[in-house]
């Protein structure tokens, strides 16, 4: 494992994506650990977050979305630290985010395409991690993930989708569009739990029974339909007609991107449908 880590061309420029995904979740994971066996600070965790955000960008990992190497360096220390606390927040039920993140990761390995590089490897590597670690996590859960977990698991996708965006070939759609969508229900359901929260006046860090899932159970699911529900807008996003039809759109067929555009703009799917439940008390 640690010859395929470190290997001795990566470490002559720059670590390999798959070095800096091991520096990297291995000092969030303590942080996460730390915090579920004393209950640390958000303030705490937020800046061992934005900490190893720096580090993964002074390291040359951006988005590549800006001409300015400032603007597109703030706003890659942003995705990271916002997608390390999507993961953190959307780990409220059983088995959800595990299944979330591990059908994100086997998308990212079938984007990075061939030939076969770091990116795919790593991919592959926590996706058969996941799968495994879904087989206990599924509900009724006999283990758990909790902060450590999930803040290693949101570091590696937010690695690996900055790694996608530097692939040559590709357009700034193309760099713009696929990491969002990839990542698109815990950025959604994270962005609109924390505006309900700080709309009606309590702390976005404190949690509560808002998130998408547990709307899908007040719209009659139970919980274990519920994250199937979750799982299914994901892969419904990712599988061919998706995330890789968009790929193929934004680089070769216009008319093909805006009818998937408009798919996605006008479907009444599920995971949309949730969010018209008003959730005041919880």
């Amino acid at each position: 494992m640690g010859t395929y880590f470190f290997n001795g061309e990566a470490l002559a420029s720059r670590p390999s994506v798959a070095a800096v995904i091991w520096l990297s979740t291995t000092f969030l994971f303590a942080v996460g650990l730390l915090d579920d066996f004393v209950n640390i600070k958000p303030q705490t965790k937020l800046m061992g977050q934005i900490l190893v955000a720096a580090f993964v960008t002074f390291l040359g990992f951006r988005l590549h979305w800006f001409t300015s190497l400032t603007l597109d360096t703030m706003v890659t220390i942003f995705w990271i630290v916002g997608i390390c606390n999507a993961l953190n927040l959307i780990d409220n039920m059983d088995g959800l985010c595990t299944g979330i993140a591990l059908i994100a990761f086997v998308s990212l390995a079938i984007l990075f395409g061939s030939p076969v590089s770091d990116g795919t490897w790593a991919a592959l590597v926590l996706a058969g991690a996941l799968a495994a670690f879904l087989c206990y996590n599924f509900k009724p859960a006999s283990i758990f993930m909790g902060d450590s977990g999930s803040l290693l698991i949101g570091s590696s996708l937010a690695i690996l989708t900055l790694n996608y965006t530097e692939a040559s070939g590709i357009n700034i759609l193309s760099r713009v569009a696929v990491p969002i969508l990839v990542m698109i229900v815990p950025i959604f359901d994270t962005t609109l739990v924390t505006l309900i929260r700080i709309l009606s006046g309590r702390k976005a860090s404190v949690g509560g029974k808002d998130h998408t899932s547990h709307r899908l159970v007040l719209m009659g699911f139970d919980e274990r339909s519920a994250m199937l529900g979750g799982f299914k807008e994901v892969e419904s996003l990712c599988r061919k007609h998706r995330v890789v039809g968009i790929l193929v759109a934004f680089n070769n067929d216009a008319p093909e991107f805006r009818e998937r555009i408009k798919w996605f703009c006008g479907s009444n799917n599920l995971f949309l449908k949730s969010f018209t439940i008003n959730i005041v008390d919880f």
